[in-house]
């Protein structure tokens, strides 16, 4: 197996090596070794990879883009000197900034983009991105998915909090439009900062000061949105209801001293997907003694450097490593308690790549290799891709450009201990489930009392790796 090149400087500007696109990168090689060993999928062909770490920099994506599409260490497009196999297809990347910059250049130069993360609306518009296709929904359906609820229970006076890192901004907007059209009026938006002394006095003086009791919260989670909240809920002055969504799953992890801000909050989510050979494949990998994968060492360094007092520098890291290997083993907990549907889109991404490529007719060159006659015809059979997966699910293409893929909306509920006197298990009741636009209307079905409501009242809360491939 090819080590994974990972391009980018662990120390620089990419500071730490994140486990869960760690998971992605070995999901990756697993889902591209299955293929190649698979004789009844692209007999012949070979698929290979290149994988380069973003950095979450626009700038830096575009530079190993034009690296890759021209093969030279200099960027120089339309010109092409690759001696490794022909560049199929791109997939990611998990940052909206770098996959909208991708989107842009590889759309200009007709190469497919699978994205196994981004579901800004943005990045919809398929007249501008022809050659993008994504794993999962835009946050479109998410958006309607609220308006419904708030129509549903006749909430026609909300506020809006979201984090001052811009991450909200799209949805913010687009919820005022959908909002106006339906009557539904916002008491104010708000951005709280990560600075909550100087800057958030002014902002929660206004929600003492309000009379709508249901928020919605948007972007991405932050843990200064508890912050925020904390002093409010402290006061019991304030006794609101939140509605969260997908980038918030993680408040099912929060301690005790905050579940109680959020509890009986409702939330958006997409089911946890899993595959055990995925699994097992990428656990097996991490705790191996794998010598030619060259993120493995900076990630375990990490680890080490977090939870141990283990000596921390390369070469001592190293030595570690040879002698009392085993003691790696104490980490198990951490890497397997990790759960997450993404390494599955990125499965997904492979596999729908390399049907596409099964269904177009492949020219044998004079080298005896298969190529692509034209590069910019291969995401016009990206979209006739249908197949059914070992579990079941039916994967396809929509007109939209997506994988539809199921959505729950859930009753969040932290349970208190039978010993202890304190919040402590989370349990999320599941209260409607949808997969397209014309199954909103089963959140219609939903009656108040199949909701724990919090203190008895109506309360919500809602929050709002790149690789490349050849033949």
């Amino acid at each position: 197996m090819e080590a994974p090149y990972y391009s980018g400087d662990f120390a620089g500007s990419c500071v730490s090596v994140n486990l869960e696109e760690y998971k992605n990168i070995l999901t990756l090689i697993f889902a591209v070794n299955e293929i190649n060993k698979d004789p009844d999928l692209l007999p012949n062909v070979t698929l290979g990879y290149r994988i380069f770490d973003t950095c979450g920099d626009p700038k830096k994506t575009l530079g190993y883009v034009l690296q890759i599409l021209s093969g030279k260490k200099m960027e120089a497009p339309n010109y092409s000197c690759r001696g490794h196999g022909e560049v199929a297809g791109f997939i990611g990347d998990s940052n909206f900034y770098t996959s909208h910059a991708m989107a842009h250049l590889l759309s200009r130069y007709q190469y497919t983009q699978l994205n196994y993360q981004v579901t800004n609306p943005l990045m919809s518009d398929r007249s501008m991105f022809p050659t993008l296709y994504r794993m999962i929904p835009d946050d479109r359906i998410c958006y309607k998915a609220v308006l419904k609820c708030l129509l549903h229970f006749g909430w026609t006076w909300v506020g809006i909090v979201t984090p001052n890192d811009g991450s909200g901004d799209t949805e913010v907007q687009e919820l005022r439009k959908m909002m106006a059209r339906h009557g539904i009026c916002i008491e104010y938006v708000i951005k709280f900062s990560d600075k909550f002394r100087t800057l958030n006095k002014q902002e929660t003086r206004v929600i003492r000061r309000s009379t709508s009791k249901i928020v919605i919260v948007c972007g991405f989670f932050s843990e200064y949105f508890l912050h925020f909240f904390t002093e409010l809920h402290n006061e019991q002055k304030v006794n609101l209801t939140f509605i969260f969504h997908e980038p918030w799953k993680y408040l099912k992890s929060l301690d005790n001293f905050h579940q109680k801000i959020v509890n009986c909050s409702l939330i958006f989510l997409q089911p946890l997907i899993t595959f055990s050979a995925i699994e097992e494949f990428v656990n097996d990998h991490i705790l191996s003694t794998s010598p030619n994968d060259p993120i493995r060492e900076p990630f375990w360094l990490q680890m080490l450097y977090m939870f141990s007092s283990i000596p921390r520098k390369k070469g001592q890291f190293r030595k570690f490593i040879q002698v009392n290997y085993t003691d790696l083993d104490r980490f198990k907990p951490i890497l397997y308690g990790i759960k997450d549907s993404k390494p599955v889109y990125v499965f997904r991404a492979v596999y729908i790549l390399a049907f596409a490529l099964e269904y177009m007719d492949l020219v044998k060159g004079k080298s005896g290799s298969y190529g692509l006659e034209h590069i910019g015809k291969l995401h016009r059979y990206i979209r006739k891709v249908h197949y059914v997966e070992p579990s079941e699910e039916e994967i396809y293409i929509n007109e939209r450009g997506e994988v539809p893929s199921e959505q729950i909306l859930g009753n969040l509920i932290y349970i208190k201990s039978n010993h202890h006197q304190i919040l402590s298990n989370v349990s999320i009741k599941p209260l409607a489930k949808f997969r397209d636009y014309p199954e909103l209307d089963r959140l219609l079905n939903i009656k108040p009392e199949d909701i724990i409501w919090k203190r008895g009242t109506v309360s919500i809360l809602l929050l709002t790796v790149a690789a490349t491939f050849y033949i």
